[in-house]
């Protein structure tokens, strides 16, 4: 033959018919031809490998463990001489279900706490239900949160209020807390009035600039910004609250009037309405373009004016005429 040493003859004693193509049986690792080829074809000697199924006891009905090489003859009728024992009821037993956390309860956890990080089953996953230890941190970041409402009470407070509020928002601009040894000490802006914060882009003629003061609890230096004409009071207060970090409740439900912020003409002492423009309050004189005006929560404070008035009047140079 010319192609004899090409391909390989059957295993099967009985065939060893000479194939080109043989197959490869993965279990006993023989070759054979095209008609031996399946395992019950050439009588595999290995074919019990292949077999996945679990054999029963036909005394306990219970399944019996059985490895690939083990004949399940022998197993079978070794589990019956050890009068039927129970099998594992898992070769892989599963992990431990981690459990409660809350004091002595033993129930399965189901989720985990975002203040304390730690696991609560499903009746104390609340935090007041497990007493959560985040609570009390959480309250006490909320109590140093509200310092800008009031007068700081202590040195500690003072430092704490003067990192919070001495971290600017807008870019180009350092608004720094500076504590003033006194009420009469100098008062600077932050920056000039050739560099105003705000829209410094708009058409001259659209332009609003004003003078912005803080309350002297906050130790926040005054500031000049631009506006347009058409914005609201409202828009203009919304705007110097978040320039300056400080808490605007104005919009909230429930709120007070001594918690709401206000902008009050610090040359007059009248409170700005929020629903009118600039432009309209330049028309009756109320607010001019160059003016001061300070932000204060609750009303007006006669002390303030009495600390920025010398200031505010110095920049105020133009006169108003009322247009009927």
């Amino acid at each position: 033959m010319e192609f004899v040493h090409v391909g390989t003859q059957c295993a099967l004693p009985s065939c060893k018919q000479h194939d080109f193509l043989p197959f490869h049986c993965n279990l006993c690792q023989d070759k054979f031809c095209l008609e031996h080829r399946r395992y019950e074809d050439h009588k595999c000697r290995n074919v019990h490998l292949k077999n996945n199924q679990v054999p029963v006891c036909p005394l306990c009905d219970e399944p019996i463990p059985v490895k690939p090489t083990d004949d399940v003859n022998a197993v079978v009728s070794r589990h019956i001489e050890q009068g039927c024992p129970k099998p594992p009821t898992s070769l892989y037993p599963s992990p431990q279900t981690p459990k409660c956390t809350f004091k002595a309860c033993k129930d399965n956890a189901i989720t985990t706490c975002n203040l304390c990080h730690k696991i609560q089953c499903l009746k104390h996953r609340h935090d007041v239900s497990h007493q959560c230890s985040g609570l009390q941190a959480q309250a006490a970041r909320s109590k140093l949160s509200v310092g800008p409402f009031r007068q700081a009470q202590t040195s500690k407070e003072v430092q704490l209020l003067k990192q919070d509020l001495g971290k600017p928002k807008f870019a180009n601009i350092a608004i720094q807390p500076k504590k003033r040894a006194n009420n009469n000490a100098k008062i600077e802006f932050v920056n000039s009035e050739s560099n105003p914060v705000g829209n410094r882009n708009l058409d001259d003629e659209k332009k609003f600039f004003l003078r912005i003061f803080f309350p002297l609890d906050t130790y926040l230096q005054p500031v000049h910004m631009v506006f347009s004409r058409d914005w609201s009071v409202g828009r203009v207060l919304d705007f110097v609250a978040e320039f300056a970090k400080l808490p605007n409740l104005n919009n909230g439900l429930n709120v007070s009037e001594q918690q709401k912020l206000f902008l009050f003409n610090l040359q007059t002492g009248d409170k700005l309405p929020n629903s009118r423009t600039l432009s309209d309050l330049s028309k009756d004189c109320t607010l001019q373009s160059g003016d001061s005006i300070i932000l204060i929560r609750g009303g007006f404070v006669e002390s303030e004016k009495q600390v920025f008035a010398p200031i505010a009047v110095n920049v105020n140079h133009h006169k108003c005429i009322k247009v009927c």
